[in-house]
């Protein structure tokens, strides 16, 4: 009870001992969460949410899978939903900090599209029509060397499309999601010029 009243920062390492009563309080809402910009670690500012909130929100660090995902990849029954689930399990595989939200909702795509951050966002999970794309937002500035960018070849970002029935390279996807993240966490270390 003493996190409702602290106005301090609570590292995520310092909190694991709550894991059991974080599964009981999953409130997510009003509390800031932010990455320390000199050590990238998860951070909580508990300001004046609730214990239930402030646990909630802990609970969804210690267990970055968003239900919302789960949704996307529940609502794909034909074969793009276990292409779905394969590559968020890789994408947790290279970044087990990586945290899943789902943005960019709409009547055409009720559900959206799962976006993988880690001081920005890092990838996206697209369902199309017969496929799915992961598509990396500072793709053009990653390391390809299996040639595993296959669409949005022209401008900032890359994308790779897996179709139904085709294969995924772990390895190579994995790698270009470690790049993706060290890209990011640079970017967010790097001083801001003045």
């Amino acid at each position: 009870m003493i996190l409702a009243q602290s106005r301090e920062a609570i590292t995520v390492s310092s909190i694991k001992s709550l894991q059991p009563t974080a599964q009981l309080l999953r409130s997510r809402s009003a509390v800031d969460l932010w990455r320390s910009a000199d050590a990238g670690v998860p951070r909580i500012r508990t300001g004046c949410a609730g214990v239930g909130q402030i646990v909630g929100t802990i609970w969804m660090l210690m267990n970055t899978r968003s239900p919302d995902v789960d949704a996307i990849i529940a609502g794909t029954p034909d074969e793009r939903g276990p292409i779905l689930a394969k590559l968020r399990d890789i994408i947790h595989a290279a970044d087990p900090d990586i945290v899943e939200t789902v943005k960019w909702r709409k009547p055409s795509d009720p559900l959206g599209a799962a976006v993988f951050e880690h001081d920005g966002i890092v990838c996206v999970l697209i369902r199309l029509k017969g496929r799915v794309r992961l598509s990396f937002v500072q793709g053009g500035s990653l390391p390809d060397p299996k040639k595993l960018f296959n669409a949005q070849l022209n401008g900032v970002s890359r994308a790779i499309d897996f179709p139904a029935g085709g294969d995924i390279d772990a390895a190579a996807v994995k790698a270009l999601v470690r790049a993706g993240v060290e890209r990011r966490t640079r970017a967010r270390a790097a001083p801001m010029p003045r």
